[in-house]
């Protein structure tokens, strides 16, 4: 049977639309019989475009595909060998694989040690133990929601001259930003907003918070969806880290700090970047902290010529990162640690060259 559709002609008598019998369009999907009311009821796909890359969302300008045919051991190399794995994802979603990939290694030290002596129990101003000092650390030791434990820790730094600047990173590829990445503080010892960081701080609880967050499954009605359900479990499970001082978000940082350090000055008479980071492990909400960790890692030229140029390979060997515990008391001992904190992070503001390590070693 032939359906004959009837055309219809604007006030300026060009055409504009068929229409089927019905009043359908000819790209327009039937209703199958439901009224409007119904139809309206249905749940609607929204798209929404914006031009600031995500943390999920990298920008086309820096997808791992290029033009060139990318080198043996390149990242768009390692990609590529690696096409049947999800690695091409935002940094709170890496995984061991992508530390063993990268080649990143962690180190776990007993305690940190000085190289100047009865540093450990002064402050920067040669002040003994200081009433903000002590406030602070009270005030960590009583905390239980991440604000308060964010805002005591910022209070301890700043007393030692480490000043809070920013809380957000941006991490780059092919010499593009293409995820923000979401701390808990970024430090410097340098009150100038021209120096770039060398100290970030993370609550391990809140990021495994986020983390969970990037997971986004397909929207259900009211009706619980027991395998959908399931599902999210299991993925939230595949990227926790087995160890959580060892977290590979962490990696992702300090290489944000490195190459933050790097944009925008001299790089001829510089070998690597001597950056740090200030973690407290995640506690449950009756459980108040009692110490912090303290990472270094230095991030050498090569390494992030890699993520500037990532089809083209550049020999560097593995990066260490080193961390320590930070008792918060006895007062003593955590004074000690906190002074070789300070003396470390203060001589980050001096470029390292020929791996040379500041007053802090591990």
């Amino acid at each position: 049977m032939a359906v004959s559709a009837s055309r219809r002609l604007p006030a300026n008598n060009s055409p504009s639309a068929i229409t089927l019998p019905g009043g359908v369009l000819p790209f327009q999907t039937p209703s199958s019989g439901l009224d409007q009311t119904t139809a309206n009821a249905l749940p609607t796909r929204r798209c929404h475009l914006s031009t600031t890359p995500t943390p999920c969302s990298p920008s086309r300008s820096a997808s791992p595909a290029g033009t060139r045919t990318p080198e043996p051991s390149s990242i768009n190399g390692i990609l590529r060998e690696n096409n049947r794995d999800r690695l091409f994802v935002c940094p709170l979603q890496w995984t061991s694989q992508h530390l063993l990939l990268l080649g990143f290694q962690f180190r776990k030290t007993v305690r940190c040690k000085s190289k100047t002596k009865n540093t450990g129990s002064r402050a920067p101003d040669g002040a003994l133990l200081t009433k903000s000092i002590t406030c602070a650390v009270n005030d960590l030791l009583h905390a239980y929601s991440s604000e308060l434990k964010t805002l005591s820790v910022r209070r301890l730094l700043q007393a030692y001259g480490i000043h809070h600047s920013n809380s957000d990173l941006s991490i780059r590829f092919a010499q593009c930003i293409v995820a923000t990445l979401q701390t808990d503080g970024v430090f410097s010892c340098s009150s100038s907003s021209l120096d770039a960081p060398t100290l970030a701080y993370l609550d391990l609880g809140a990021t495994a918070s986020r983390r969970n967050m990037t997971i986004k499954m397909p929207r259900t009605r009211t009706v619980p969806n027991p395998p959908v359900a399931r599902l999210q479990q299991i993925r939230t499970r595949r990227l926790q880290p087995t160890n959580e001082l060892e977290d590979p978000y962490i990696a992702a940082v300090l290489i944000a700090l490195a190459q933050g350090r790097r944009h925008g000055q001299d790089t001829s008479t510089t070998l690597e970047y001597k950056v740090h980071l200030l973690a407290l492990p995640a506690t449950n909400a009756r459980t108040a902290p009692s110490h912090l960790y303290f990472y270094t890692a230095l991030i050498p030229q090569a390494f992030l010529d890699r993520f500037d140029y990532p089809s083209r390979y550049s020999p560097c060997d593995p990066i260490l990162i080193s961390y320590c515990r930070i008792p918060l008391k006895p007062f003593a001992e955590m004074m000690r640690a906190m002074g070789c904190v300070f003396s470390a992070v203060s001589n980050s503001t001096t470029l390292c060259n020929n791996s040379e390590l500041a007053d802090i070693s591990f």
